[in-house]
């Protein structure tokens, strides 16, 4: 039960999930706070959402909700509560391209149709998010049953 130098593999390895899902969902990068630089997207699709509440930061414990209807998807953001990033970033995942935004009502900046930037005022009062989305046709090609169906589909 006891492995490399008497530790628990399976807690290391939880340990490593932990992380893993963490940065999924929210993670630094130099002065900057980065939301949903990495989560597929059949989490944001039509009733589903991603809600996280007090996560720790270097800037301070951040919260936010992400939830899709349609081809819209909307975060509401609690801000960092101890030193405001330079900027917040939100990514969308690679099955949807980004074809406009608004922050509070007010048209946000898009690059790439990949990441809405925010501003520093953002990273201080924090507010709503509204991405307008255009979903690509594979948006659910990642799932786990599909991967099971496409290895069943090819497999000797």
């Amino acid at each position: 039960r006891e492995a490399w130098g008497d530790t628990l593999p399976h807690l290391w390895a939880a340990a490593l999930y932990e992380t893993t899902l963490r940065n999924m969902l929210i993670r630094e990068q130099d002065d900057e706070l980065h939301l949903l630089s990495c989560v597929p997207g059949h989490w944001l699709t039509e009733g589903k959402g991603i809600s996280v509440d007090g996560a720790p930061t270097h800037f301070g414990r951040v919260s936010f909700t992400a939830t899709a209807r349609g081809d819209v998807v909307e975060l509401n953001v609690r801000p960092p509560d101890r030193t405001p990033p330079h900027r917040v970033v939100i990514h969308a995942p690679d099955t949807m391209t980004i074809v406009g935004a608004e922050v509070n009502g007010k048209p946000a900046e898009v690059t790439d149709g990949r990441q809405v930037l925010l501003s520093a005022e953002f990273a201080r009062t924090g507010g709503t998010v509204t991405m307008h989305v255009n979903r690509s046709s594979d948006a659910s090609s990642m799932t786990y049953a599909s991967r099971v169906a496409a290895y069943l589909r090819t497999a000797p």
